[in-house]
Formats: C-alpha cells, structure tokens, sequence
C-alpha cells in the first residue's frame, strides 16, 4: 500500500470521527437541556394536585365515594395553597348549589375572584354570572 492510500484512508477516519464526535457532543447538550427542563420548579407542588385530585374524585364519585363535603374540604385545602382550579370548582360548586350545597354567592364571588386573579380559564365569565345573579336576588329582595 501507498503512501497515498494511507492518507486517504486517515482523512477518511478522520472525516467519520469528526462526524461522530458532533453528534454525540449534539446529544450531550441535549440531554443536558432536558435535565435542566426536569429541574426547573413544578408551579405547584404535588400535594397540592393530590389535593385538587381527591376533591374531585368525591365530588363525581370516581371512586365509588361521592361525597360534596368531602369534596369541598379538599378543593378549600387545595384553594388555601393557591391552587386556581380549586378555587373556580368552589366558586362553581357555591355559585350553582352543586351536590345539594345551598347557594352561597358571598363565597362563590371569593372564589371566583381568586381564580380570576390568577388568570383561570373561565373564571371571569363565572365571575360575571355571580354579579349577576347576586343583583337579580336583591331586586327581588323585599323592601323593608
């Protein structure tokens, strides 16, 4: 074999190592950047979503236990750790006497407000329907 031939061979393995060593310098910054993804902070700790979770396995009876106290006591624990769904379920639940749950627009009004504070979807419109149905009650209200 030529001295020619060596050289092509070198700049051929060459060529292969080079290719090599960029992809799995590719594959290194991307597991990197996914590793940094994973640590970044979950918005809301999982105790909080369990919470959120068991109120509302209670409230539809997912599990077999349907209970609209039991559901509310976990969706106002999930609420009190500032978690947004929690607080339109309750301002809903409230707003629509829901499982039996008389009407209350006072807490549902809290409620929705809390959710809307932190741009829930729906909330606003929940909001709205509240205003107006607390308004349609004290026109009917009797004057004294």
């Amino acid at each position: 074999m030529s001295w020619i031939h060596i050289l092509v061979v070198l700049l051929i393995v060459g060529i292969f190592y080079n290719s090599y060593k960029k992809l799995r310098q590719m594959q290194e910054e991307k597991a990197q950047k996914a590793l940094k993804e994973d640590q970044e902070p979950f918005p809301f700790p999982p105790d909080v979503i369990d919470l959120y979770n068991r109120a509302y396995n209670y409230e539809t009876g997912y599990n077999g236990l349907k209970s609209m106290d039991k559901a509310i006591e976990f969706y106002t624990l999930a609420a009190q750790k500032e978690y947004p769904a929690a607080m339109y379920r309750l301002a809903d639940i409230y707003a629509h006497g829901k499982g039996g749950v008389e009407v209350d627009y006072a807490l549902a009004r809290k409620y929705a407000t809390q959710a809307a504070a932190r741009e829930y979807p729906g909330s606003d419109a929940l909001y709205q329907y509240i205003c107006d149905k607390e308004k349609s009650v004290q026109e009917l209200a009797p004057k004294n």
